[in-house]
């Protein structure tokens, strides 16, 4: 299965198809998803492959092209898209563990950019006078 992700295209080609079969995102998503995925690939010479990719090139790429992204918010929703996409070729195809995984997080945002992340679970106050020792 390793070749299958030998170039950034026969990569993209299964990743499409898993996208396509597990319907995790709606189709609309899965092309922009793709786009993105594409775009990375591209930046880089042909002769080097996903597995080759590290830390290193995903914070050079988006310091290269963090000029390009209309919204103040799309370079964070294109890094997550890269990290699921190397998240899933760990677990499915014969890669070393993800590297690129908690590069970047919600705290590299601006405070006034985080509310502007849909699937953002809302600040809430915590009772710290609630009684836990009951709990272990």
């Amino acid at each position: 299965m390793a070749s299958d992700c030998s170039t950034f295209n026969s990569a993209l080609s299964w990743y499409s198809g898993r996208l396509t079969e597990n319907r995790r995102f709606p189709p609309g998503e899965v092309k922009r998803h793709l786009r993105w995925l594409r775009e990375f690939g591209e930046s880089f010479p042909q002769r080097i492959n996903p597995a080759n990719i590290g830390q290193r090139e995903v914070v050079l790429y988006f310091a290269e092209h963090c000029d390009d992204f209309g919204d103040p918010v799309e370079w964070y929703y294109r890094y997550k898209a890269i990290e699921t996409f190397y998240e899933d070729m760990s677990s499915e195809l014969d890669l070393p563990n993800n590297q690129i995984k908690g590069l970047y997080d919600e705290s590299d945002l601006d405070p006034e950019l985080l509310e502007r992340i849909p699937d953002r679970p809302r600040m809430a106050p915590v009772d710290w006078s609630r009684d836990d020792r009951h709990m272990y």
